[in-house]
């Protein structure tokens, strides 16, 4: 779009860019500046010369080497008329980038949602100011209030947008955005062209699908400018009218159409065999011709409305539209996705992965990268884009021939994806991301038919190759003998249910080599890749479920991976699992893996978001994912590599988890406290589940599953069962019965035990027989239960109040592998682990559990256990807010502001902290300053030399020019949470920290000290 801003909008637009604070030093992006960027430099540029953007404000990161890692927030474009930015809104709106987007007009500034359009109801979503109300703003972007009328334009100041408080504030329209409204758009049109709706007779799912592939790809060229009516009418196609909607296209002339863009471009993108020509007349080609280009969108009920228009496909990124047909082709087959366990990959999480992986290894040509279950080709168009991208870079004239777009894509892009259809529409993808680089010399040429060669090279055979990944398949002789990268998200699903004979084959003839976790596909996957295809010095990144790296079933695979390979990293994205992935069960990770064997040296980092951190609102879909440097942590890859909770701890626990974790294994050595499974073998006891009935030799009508009553929390109401007097009791099992118990389950079954429930909810002691299933676990004597003592009762019923307690479930949270990330369960193994203050059957504190009740109980439990002070009221405050976090909730008051006791609470928890890391009291001084209008708080730690009296000195100009630093920065909520300066001359370092109250808790404090710690040692390096 020919740029429009007139010189007299210059000066308002300026006056409102530097009222809101828009800077370069706070993360302002000029159009100049688009070149600049390491990441979405494509789309930006794009914008600029489409989208009349004349600058972009955006979360900044910086990477090594220069790299600038920009999320664009806000596009600020201009338009001479209403007109032209309603089309530039729709625009912006299709890029689907950015979820805000101010437009200066001549007479007001514009204020659209970027993720939001309808062209019928444009004026509903669009907020206009007069600018006049410019004038009125406040002339400090750090001025909290605002004139009414102009609150909405204000809230976008550089210094709110940076908080999460915004974000809180401000729902992103998620249903809204391009790749859904484009996704159920292409639902409906595939369902009425296949249920006969509006058409002649209903379409073959195949022939309706390419249909509808072929028109996207007429009109991506029309729209992109590659073709128009004057070449239409040029090259003959007189019947072909690409802009007027009352002339329909006779079928024959479209077939011809189709057939010399073949013959200029490609054959081999969404093929039309004889047999789906067949099925087609005029009625299904200008029913799907008018619904994209004029319009009329038909609905499910077979009616119609307007929806596709809105779509502008010239502005509509590729991963989009690759991510978006990978979810419709995998809608079309009923159950084919449970199936395949395969999940759509919204653009957002490729580009969060290959930014990661860049900085192990830089995508460029001659880096070989394969997706081995490529879907649609998202992964491999974000690496495509990125290897010409970085090829341009390095390109004097900034642009590419022809020919060498061609050899970057066919040297270093490699996809295996059985899904034929999918293959398809990958190297659709491909060809469209091509065509983003494409000299417009060499298009016309091209389009002209002068070329020698088609503009695409041949993809499906050669790069993308239609064959299942385990198949001996010879088309997978065509895959490079070494793979540089290999990138993707594998099926979440058994191998078993893959419908794969060649995976099974595979799984049975290397399970001695390639050991997995209860026939995980994924699993299997990362094997193959890294035996069969992975270069020595490669690296391998996937989206995998994260019970791969915690549940006691995949211990051998992620211990044998870590002994072989060196694991670079991992993201833990469990607390995003319902809102990234419709409808997927299990909770996700990516994982970035080194070819090499590990060092001793080797170190990795681990990022576990919550949703809290991410410019998101409470419980809504993501539409980014930001690094956090902050949350980033560090640990040993020999430790991971050995111990079996290694990636449990690493990506749940917090510092003061470690520490409380660490205090009771002590204490457990000591012999001061001891675990359950400890516990058993002093007493002579098990733990162990229930069963089935071919494992217990009992009728499946006597096993009792566990119940789902809440916990009960007054122990006074139960009586010696464990059951509310006026709740029915189980049905206890029948004396005839008893012979049929195997011999392995009759101590747990005969009664005078202890039934602890996965769930546990309502754990209980039993004294008659009771048979129950494999969601009950029972701590039992290894003895028949007429010989269990009245003694070992006690100790039976002061365990089940111990489990009980409010200490327990937080121990059980930290200790539970699955009790946080996806649901309440604890497995047998982790109740083996979780530690017990009794340690004997004389031990007196079983008296002392039995005597105590409620907040009493609680008390003396903590004092047996050996918890106090800080430790003490960090499992308080985990209980009454941290655990609001599971299962990917967040606690009501998360985003709502520290109070000045709690901020008071954090600042002792530093001191006190920071004093206990270098062992001498009054070691540091700590205050804090907050400021409201920032939505950030400065704290500063000043170190008071060995030898010296501590005295109490006034730190507030410390905290005040971190303040004003940050506020004339680009630093934000999101990708640095925890902003820290160090100053040798003051022996001081301060750090600055958004006012939400899920980062000022005791927690935060454990946490933030060792970072503050840090950066003394470190000298703030």
């Amino acid at each position: 779009m020919t740029p429009t801003l007139a010189h007299d909008l210059d000066r308002p637009l300026g006056t409102l860019l530097n009222k809101l604070g828009y800077t370069p030093a706070s993360g302002w992006i000029s159009a100049g500046a688009f070149d600049t960027l390491t990441t979405h430099r494509f789309a930006l540029q794009q914008a600029r010369l489409e989208m009349n953007a004349v600058g972009a404000f955006c979360l900044m990161r910086a990477g090594e080497a220069g790299a600038q890692f920009s999320t664009p927030l806000v596009y600020v474009a201009t338009a001479s008329s209403v007109t032209q930015a309603q089309e530039l809104h729709r625009r912006v709106w299709s890029q689907g980038l950015a979820p805000f987007l101010l437009i200066a007009t001549p007479d007001a500034i514009l204020l659209c949602p970027g993720f939001s359009y309808a062209q019928k109801d444009w004026g509903q979503l669009v907020k206009s100011f007069g600018w006049s109300a410019v004038e009125t703003l406040p002339d400090s972007p750090i001025t909290v209030v605002a004139e009414p009328s102009s609150a909405e334009l204000w809230d976008l100041r550089a210094t709110r947008l940076r908080t999460s408080l915004f974000w809180r504030d401000h729902a992103i329209d998620v249903d809204g955005r391009v790749d859904r409204r484009l996704l159920d758009s292409l639902e409906a049109l595939s369902e009425v062209l296949t249920r006969g709706g509006r058409v002649s007779e209903a379409l073959s799912p195949a022939a309706a699908n390419s249909l509808i592939g072929r028109f996207l790809y007429v009109f991506f060229l029309a729209d992109r400018g590659i073709i128009n009516q004057d070449w239409v009418r040029s090259r003959g196609h007189v019947e072909i009218d690409l802009t007027d909607q009352q002339i329909d296209w006779p079928v024959a002339a479209t077939w011809t159409l189709f057939d010399d863009l073949d013959s200029i471009f490609n054959g081999s993108i969404f093929p039309l065999g004889t047999a789906e020509r067949e099925e087609i007349d005029d009625s299904h080609v200008n029913l799907v011709r008018r619904v994209m280009k004029h319009g009329a969108e038909p609905l499910h009920s077979g009616g119609v409305q307007l929806s596709f228009l809105d779509f502008y496909l010239g502005a509509l990124r590729t991963e989009t539209l690759s991510s978006v047909y990978e979810q419709f082709l995998e809608n079309l087959q009923a159950g084919e996705r449970r199936t395949s366990g395969a999940f759509y990959t919204p653009p957002f999480l490729v580009d969060f992965m290959l930014d990661r992986l860049e900085e192990t290894k830089p995508l460029l040509d001659g880096t070989a990268v394969l997706d081995p279950a490529a879907g649609s080709g998202v992964f491999l168009v974000g690496a495509y884009r990125r290897i010409v991208e970085r090829a341009r870079w390095t390109s004097a004239e900034f642009r590419l021939e022809l020919d060498d777009l061609r050899g970057l894509l066919t040297r270093n892009i490699f996809g295996v994806e059985r899904n034929r259809d999918a293959c398809h529409v990958a190297a659709f993808s491909l060809y469209l991301t091509m065509l983003d680089y494409v000299d417009p010399r060499d298009l016309s040429r091209v389009a002209q038919g002068h070329a020698q060669e088609k503009l695409f090279p041949a993809l499906l055979g050669s790069n993308l190759l239609a064959c299942d990944f385990f198949s001996q398949d010879v088309q997978l002789t065509h895959l490079p003998d070494d793979i540089h990268c290999i990138v993707g998200n594998p099926p979440w699903q058994k191998v078993g249910r893959l419908k794969s004979p060649d995976g099974e084959r595979w799984r049975d003839d290397n399970a001695a080599n390639a050991p997995i976790g209860f026939d995980q596909a994924a699993e299997l996957f990362i094997w193959k890749a890294l035996q069969r295809h992975l270069h020595p010095d490669g690296v391998l990144a996937f989206l995998i479920p994260t019970k791969s790296f915690i549940n006691p079933t995949s211990w051998t695979f992620r211990r044998t991976l870590a002994q072989r390979h060196a694991i670079v990293g991992a993201a833990n994205f469990a607390h995003l699992r319902h809102r990234l992935f419709a409808n997927a069960k299990h909770a996700a990770m990516a994982v970035f893996l080194r070819a090499r064997e590990p060092r001793p040296t080797d170190q990795t980092w681990v990022f576990s978001p919550l949703s809290t951190g991410q410019p998101l609102a409470r419980k809504q879909r993501p539409w980014t994912i930001i690094f956090d440097r902050a949350d980033v942590a560090f640990v040993r890859h020999d430790q991971i590599a050995r111990n079996p909770r290694g990636w449990f701890d690493a990506f749940i626990l917090r510092p003061v988890d470690h520490q409380i974790r660490q205090l009771l294994e002590d204490r457990v050595l000591t012999g001061e406290i001891a675990t359950l499974e400890g516990l058993c073998k002093v007493l002579g006891a098990g733990i162990r589940r229930g069963g089935n009935p071919a494992e217990t030799g009992l009728d499946a009508r006597f096993l009792v599953d566990a119940p789902n009553e809440d916990i009960i929390e007054d122990d006074r109401q139960l009586d010696l069962l464990g059951f509310h007097r006026d709740t029915e009791l189980p049905q206890m099992l029948p004396a005839e019965q008893w012979r049929n118990v195997r011999a392995s389950y009759q101590n747990r079954f005969g009664g005078r035990v202890l039934l602890i429930p996965r769930n546990l909810k309502n754990i209980r002691v039993i004294d008659k027989p009771l048979a129950f299933t494999s969601s009950t676990t029972a701590l039992f004597y290894d003895k028949p239960a007429e010989k269990v003592t009245e003694r070992e009762m006690a100790l039976l019923k002061a365990m089940g109040r111990y489990l009980r307690s409010r200490t327990a479930l937080y121990l059980v949270a930290v200790t539970g592998r699955r009790w946080l990330i996806d649901r309440r369960n604890i497995e047998p193994e982790d109740l083996k682990a979780l530690p017990t203050p009794i340690t004997a059957l004389d031990d007196k504190r079983i008296d002392g559990i039995l005597a105590a009740s409620g907040e009493d109980l609680d008390s003396y439990l903590l004092e047996c256990l050996g918890l106090s002070g800080d430790l003490k009221r960090a499992i308080k405050e985990f209980l009454n807010f941290r655990m609001g976090f599971r299962d990917g909730d967040v606690p009501a008051d998360a985003f709502s502001l520290p109070t000045q006791a709690g901020i008071s609470d954090y600042i002792d928890v530093v001191s006190r902290t920071l004093d206990g890391l270098i062992g001498r009291e009054r070691a540091f001084e700590v205050s804090t300053h907050a400021d409201a209008s920032l939505g950030v708080a400065a704290v500063s730690a000043r170190f008071n030399p060995p030898g010296l009296t501590p005295t109490r000195t006034d730190q507030s100009d410390l905290c005040h020019d971190a303040l004003m630093s940050y506020a004339a920065s680009a630093a934000n909520s999101f990708t640095d949470s925890l902003a820290i300066a160090y100053a040798e001359e003051e022996s001081s370092v301060t750090v600055v920290k958004p006012l939400e109250h899920f980062r000022w808790t005791i927690d935060s404090a454990f946490a933030d000290s060792r970072q503050i710690m840090n950066a003394f040692v470190g000298g703030g390096s």
